[in-house]
């Protein structure tokens, strides 16, 4: 029998181990990327920092009014709903992505508060001077004025035609419709809950997202 010469069958031979994938191989994870530290970043974040950072220290007081409210607060919901409504939209078209979620969750809760609050037959007219009045207090308590507060319903009822029992009937139906306020903030603070890598990001470009989240920073 033929025999081939011993270096071109150690040729061959090398060859066929390495087609069956038994020859030497890299070390596992030789080539993988890290799976620890702060993801990459190579572009400033998304949105609207200055705008953003401005309404959320707008929302930031009308949160504590609504927390202080406690058994009141869907009343509080339903009389602050017009003053929400422009500064959720704000908040979800500067917010950066990795936030957008959470304002357009609470735009569609403040959108039921404010179809309740139509529904006692305020006017246009009424609707926006209780507005303006609202945010005109809210300029007040951010201003740290003393004894301003932001949201009182027996102002709301009797300042701007609202009719109390018609008010308190909104909030009723509010209420039926959604959950509790203070479930609904608790929800509302897991979302703008941001990972350590996340924060330290948009922190640079976004320093109020820190405050946003509260203590879960």
């Amino acid at each position: 029998m033929h025999r081939l010469p011993t270096a071109v069958a150690v040729a061959v031979a090398a060859a066929l181990l390495g087609a069956c994938g038994t020859g030497p191989r890299p070390a596992l994870g030789a080539d993988a990327p890290p799976t620890t530290g702060p993801p990459p970043t190579t572009t400033a974040p998304a949105g609207d920092a200055g705008r953003f950072c401005a309404a959320a220290q707008r929302l930031g007081a009308i949160e504590e009014a609504l927390t202080e409210a406690g058994g009141d607060a869907a009343v509080a919901e339903v009389s602050l709903s017009p003053v929400l409504a422009p500064l959720l939209d704000e908040l979800e078209h500067t917010a950066p992505p990795e936030l957008t979620d959470a304002f357009v969750s609470w735009r569609g809760r403040n959108a039921a508060a404010l179809e309740e609050l139509r529904s006692t037959g305020i006017s246009t007219t009424q609707e926006a001077e209780l507005t303006a009045g609202l945010e005109a207090r809210l300029d007040g308590v951010l201003a740290g004025t003393p004894g301003t507060g932001l949201v009182e319903p027996d102002v709301v009822a009797t300042g701007y035609g609202v009719d109390r029992a018609a008010l308190d009937a909104a909030a009723g139906r509010f209420s039926a419709r959604t959950a509790p306020y203070a479930g609904f903030a608790r929800r509302f603070d897991e979302a703008v809950r941001l990972d350590q890598w996340t924060l330290r990001a948009l922190e640079a470009t976004f320093p109020c997202v820190a405050r946003l989240a509260g203590a879960s920073a």
